[in-house]
């Protein structure tokens, strides 16, 4: 019952930063569709209409079926995110055999907490307290804060040409200014509704080859930009820290351009290229289900589904493999792997190992024939 209400949830609207970069905090409020997520809807009039609404007719009952396809949908969805968690993973181990690692995994941050990304986070950084703020609500500050950063955007892109031209680098993204809803709303979940603390009003993201070109961005800022470097966040990145809900590292640059605090993303490419940009997604999809790879179990979305019901399951899975039979996949069939991966979990759940054995013995054979993968 858990899986089935969870499969057809009203989802929110994502808002990415720009479609070319990985990190955005939080989604719009102002572009949900409270008409449809509102609690307060009028009861049902005996005619199946709202009452008090002409012309709105009642939901229809979802048939069987449909319910199963829709529980297939979300289970599927979650396993990619697994799937796609362990190749995040993966990507790190091979980043830690990098000869630079071990000198990149024994620096020491500046005012970098390690609590990136929770609710609650330390942060030692903040935006600067003006006496304008004393009796002004957090929204309003907000509003001001965005301002600022508008007026600041200019010097972030100054610092980005000149990083960019020192390394040589093809692609980066400045902007856009953060929205004033979706900084109250990260206040409000990180920082206990203090939007001071809100250090990504105005950001960029610069994106680097290897742990070499990640240390010679590091030098480049610190000797030319030393006194207005507020933060280098380098926690994620470590071996001894977790990742971001979902398995993304990255490296965060805090600078003081005009005495407004922006931010520099910094994004290893190998990492990016796992999710091509839409890495804040897959993300927030984690957020949204709990995916925790270190101590997720795929089995516990199917706690609680009888027999009847995970046969269904399986028998909509094996349908839609069937247009490729599992022999016939190639390792550009992605789509397809996705699916077999799920049908092979789902398979072990149901109590055919046999199977789900053969179905990942293919894959493993795929993956590791595969050089680019």
């Amino acid at each position: 019952e858990k899986l089935l209400r969870q499969s057809t949830e009203t989802p929110i609207p994502l808002h990415i930063f720009t479609k070319d970069t990985f990190w955005d905090d939080e989604d719009d409020p102002s572009n949900i569709d409270v008409a449809a997520t509102s609690s307060n809807i009028s009861p049902t009039s005996p005619t199946g209409t709202i009452a008090g609404i002409t012309g709105v007719e009642k939901p229809a009952q979802a048939t069987h079926e449909e319910t199963i396809h829709n529980a297939w949908k979300f289970y599927r969805n979650v396993n990619t995110l697994i799937f796609d968690s362990r190749v995040y993973d993966y990507e790190f181990q091979l980043l830690q055999e990098d000869p630079l690692y071990p000198y990149l995994n024994s620096l020491v941050g500046i005012a970098d907490s390690g609590m990136d990304g929770y609710a609650n986070e330390h942060k030692r950084i903040s935006q600067k307290v003006k006496r304008e703020y004393t009796d002004t609500s957090p929204h309003r500050i907000c509003h001001i804060l965005v301002r600022e950063a508008r007026r600041t955007l200019d010097g972030l892109k100054e610092v980005c040409a000149y990083i960019g031209d020192q390394l040589g680098m093809q692609t980066m993204a400045v902007g856009p200014i953060k929205k004033p809803s979706q900084a109250l709303l990260k206040s409000e979940r990180k920082y206990g509704g203090d939007p001071l603390l809100v250090t990504d009003y105005c950001r960029a993201s610069l994106f680097v080859k290897d742990v070499a070109s990640l240390l010679a961005l590091i030098e480049i800022v610190l000797s030319k930009y030393a006194n207005i470097v507020r933060r280098i966040k380098l926690s994620k990145l470590k071996c001894d820290h977790s990742a971001l809900t979902g398995g993304y590292r990255d490296c965060k640059i805090n600078l003081d351009i005009n005495g407004h605090i922006c931010e520099l993303q910094i994004h290893l490419i190998s990492m990016w290229l796992i999710k091509e940009g839409k890495g804040y997604t897959h993300y927030k999809d984690c957020c949204d289900h709990n995916v925790d790879v270190s101590s997720f179990d795929i089995s516990k979305t199917l706690t609680g589904l009888d027999r009847e019901v995970l046969s269904d399951l399986v028998t909509v899975g094996e349908r839609l493999v069937t247009r490729t039979p599992i022999y016939q996949v190639q390792h550009y069939h992605e789509n397809q792997i996705r699916d077999y991966f799920a049908l092979a979990n789902l398979y072990i759940h149901y109590g055919l190992p046999e199977k789900a054995e053969y179905i990942l013995r293919r894959i493993v054979t795929l993956r590791s024939g595969y050089k680019d993968f």
